[in-house]
């Protein structure tokens, strides 16, 4: 399942680290709350990442929540990326 997977990246200046903010269902990564703890972490210093591992089309299909290696391939091309 190839698919084109975007997310939000914020890199204050001077950043001391990155946080890599996924999801494979449920909270997705436009989520108030996600967004407000990103918020707070940039402020801290830190950039972020946040994106969802699956396309909306995607998590119609509850069995891709557990396709292990689908969701891993796209955490570790995103964070190679990063």
């Amino acid at each position: 399942m190839d698919a084109e997977i975007s997310g939000q990246l914020v890199v204050p200046d001077g950043a001391r680290g990155m946080v890599v903010f996924v999801h494979g269902s449920g909270s997705s990564s436009r989520s108030p709350r996600n967004r407000y703890v990103a918020g707070a972490l940039n402020e801290a210093g830190l950039g972020t990442l946040l994106f969802d591992l699956l396309t909306p089309e995607e998590e119609a299909d509850r069995a891709n929540v557990f396709d292990i290696e689908l969701l891993a391939a796209r955490l570790l091309l995103a964070t190679e990326r990063v």
